[in-house]
């Protein structure tokens, strides 16, 4: 992990305990929500992303696309969409608005809808819930039809956040920037987004790179905002990308992954016999084993016009041993038909799972049993739902850090919803994650738990 990467730190705040060492100051990202979802009917409808127990003060970010003459998001406290950090090009755009929240919210929600043209519609949505910011640098904010783009910071030490999509095979990043979210949605449409953040010390002029592999650069939206520094504990989330539906290649990328650090994800598959679920994950130095505990899957049956099939959903972790430029998630199969993905990378936790933890059910709710206190524990779901994405809502005070939906019009199997969360789980013993979503038809949920690495306790506030 780059200096860079260890002092950014991209953060999940969840209950509990202060964990020490901790980082060093600055801002980070509390849970992401978004919509990493297949074209077909559902991408001219509306798309939804839902955060969940969100802090007074902290600022929401979000970042939408789409090919229609407007697409700008709505939520439970009003958006601003600075005026210079729109890009058009051709018929696409892409906006980036905020709000610095008012108040806390159990449910803070953000929709988007297509209006206007006769384009495919909405192309990305992501929303992201990041402390530590202060005030926007309103004369900063711009838009990018080629990348680099540039952004021009009034302030020494601002914190700059890009969003980035491309109709195309690969985006990521560039340098100085760090991942926060990486999705593509596929299909035969090859869209793919992602955003990122970093620091930059002096005012002035800064390039943000945005590299891909593509004839057709969809654009860039840059904002700045000035810091207010909370502590960057131990635990942390560093990045995380999604994936939906490019058949048996699915694939999700995370970049610049430390030794040391832990792969968490969950992946639903569709397959005519259902499996145990293997994975093989693939890095710059060769392929490599992810491991997908047989008692964190669940399967379920889903019929469709052309017969029925058998959806597995599973979670998994690999334990970093080495350094990689670029590490994929993503599973090898010639029976699979569509399947999605969130992956994350995460520092501060132990290696392996508490076994006793695993645990999986064909069902809204699932029990856990963990062998201590304090262990972190990953919740994912799936659903084929009567609703479009992130009708999805988590529960039991777990937090998102990310969702995918796959309208599978094609098919005709419904919208396969797909949310990730974690959370400390505070007491040792018996403990339950759960789900709500309009129109359940096939639930299924997964979980296992792990260790924090040793570390000594505050008695204070409440910061994965």
């Amino acid at each position: 992990m780059t200096p860079l990467f260890k002092r950014l730190g991209f953060l999940l705040v969840l209950a509990g305990i202060w964990m020490a060492p901790a980082m060093a100051d600055a801002p980070h990202v509390v849970q992401t929500c978004g919509s990493a979802g297949t074209l077909g009917a559902t991408y001219n409808g509306t798309w939804y992303c839902n955060l969940n127990n969100t802090t007074s003060g902290n600022t929401i970010i979000v970042t939408v696309a789409g090919d229609t003459t407007t697409v700008v998001p709505t939520a439970t406290e009003s958006l601003t969409c600075p005026a210079g950090a729109v890009q058009v090009v051709s018929i696409y755009r892409i906006y980036t608005c905020y709000v610095a929240t008012a108040s806390g919210h159990s449910a803070f929600n953000i929709s988007v809808a297509a209006s206007g043209g006769t384009g495919q519609g909405i192309l990305m949505l992501t929303a992201e819930e990041i402390q530590g910011l202060g005030a926007i640098d309103s004369s900063a904010s711009s838009g990018s039809a080629t990348t680099p783009g540039s952004i021009t910071t009034s302030a020494n030490n601002e914190w700059v956040h890009m969003g980035c999509w491309i109709n195309g095979t690969a985006l990521q990043a560039g340098s100085p920037f760090t991942q926060i979210n990486e999705a593509q949605n596929s299909a035969g449409t090859n869209i793919w987004n992602v955003t990122a953040q970093t620091v930059v010390g002096t005012a002035g002029a800064q390039s943000v790179p945005c590299t891909n592999t593509s004839s057709f650069f969809g654009g860039i939206t840059m904002v700045a905002f000035a810091e207010s520094s909370p502590v960057t504990p131990t635990v942390h989330i560093v990045q995380q990308c999604t994936a939906s539906d490019a058949d048996p290649s699915t694939a999700c990328n995370l970049y610049n992954v430390s030794n040391g650090n832990k792969i968490l994800y969950v992946g639903s598959l569709q397959y005519g016999v259902p499996p145990v679920v293997g994975t093989t994950c693939t890095t710059n130095g060769g392929g490599v084993t992810c491991q997908c505990p047989s008692s964190s899957q669940a399967t379920g049956t889903y019929a469709l016009p052309q017969g029925s099939t058998n959806i597995t959903t599973a979670a998994c972790y690999y334990d970093l041993t080495s350094n990689y430029t670029t590490f994929t998630v993503g599973q090898t199969c010639s029976s699979c038909t569509s399947h999605s993905f969130v992956a994350m990378e995460v520092a501060g936790l132990a290696t392996g799972v508490d076994a006793p933890s695993e645990a999986a059910a064909a069902a809204t709710t699932v029990n856990y049993t963990t062998a201590q206190a304090n262990e972190w524990t990953l919740c994912g779901t799936a659903d084929f739902g009567a609703s479009p994405a992130n009708a999805m809502v988590i529960g039991n005070s777990f937090l998102p850090a990310g969702a995918t939906f796959y309208p599978n019009n094609s098919r005709g199997a419904g919208q396969l919803s797909q949310i990730t969360a974690l959370k400390k789980t505070v007491s040792s013993g018996s403990n339950t994650c759960s789900y709500t979503q309009t129109g359940s038809t096939n639930p299924q949920i997964v979980t296992f738990s792990i260790l924090p690495l040793p570390s000594t306790a505050r008695s204070h506030g409440a910061i994965l």
